[in-house]
């Protein structure tokens, strides 16, 4: 386009008839503006329509298998034992012995078995950790003296007990 002063503007590539004056072809700046709002106008209305045929089309499929999937476990029952429905026999397994029927071993024979606690050596309110050494790495606890001070008690008892007879 080329503008031809006092906003009028010269389409190009338009073909206009014999006899047809040059300021006749001429198109305003306002008019040149509604043309290209149109124009977008239309393109968004056309991408719009096709969004919208694309997910009418996606619902569509979607409540298709969702239909399917309604059937698909009767007609498969069906298919598979005439409408009986086959669930396989659980195996021969010899059931776990209860609790009662366990047998503890008898620590009386044993040298390193203790009949009561420790006597309490532990500070509580000083934190305490144990570590246990194994193939895979350590693996450090931290102990509750404030919260288990027994349990805490015995094990820095055990610790200590071990590591002085090894």
């Amino acid at each position: 386009m080329a503008w031809l002063g006092d906003g009028v503007m010269l389409q190009h590539g338009a073909r206009y008839p014999a006899g047809t004056s040059v300021a006749e072809g001429a198109v305003s700046k306002k008019s040149h503006r509604k043309q290209v709002q149109r124009g977008r106008a239309k393109r968004e209305q056309d991408r719009f329509q096709r969004r919208s045929a694309r997910n009418r089309t996606i619902i569509l499929i979607m409540a298709v298998l969702m239909v399917l999937s309604l059937f698909a476990i009767p007609v498969t029952q069906w298919l598979a034992g005439r409408g009986e429905a086959s669930v396989p026999e659980p195996e021969d397994v010899e059931p776990a012995p209860a609790q009662a029927e366990l047998e503890l071993p008898d620590t009386a024979d044993r040298a390193d078995a203790y009949d009561e606690p420790f006597e309490m050596t532990i500070d509580p309110d000083r934190s305490y950790t144990a570590t246990f050494l194994t193939a895979e790495g350590d693996i450090v606890v931290e102990l509750y003296a404030d919260g288990a001070p027994l349990a805490t008690n015995n094990l820095v008892n055990l610790a200590v007990t071990a590591s002085t007879t090894a």
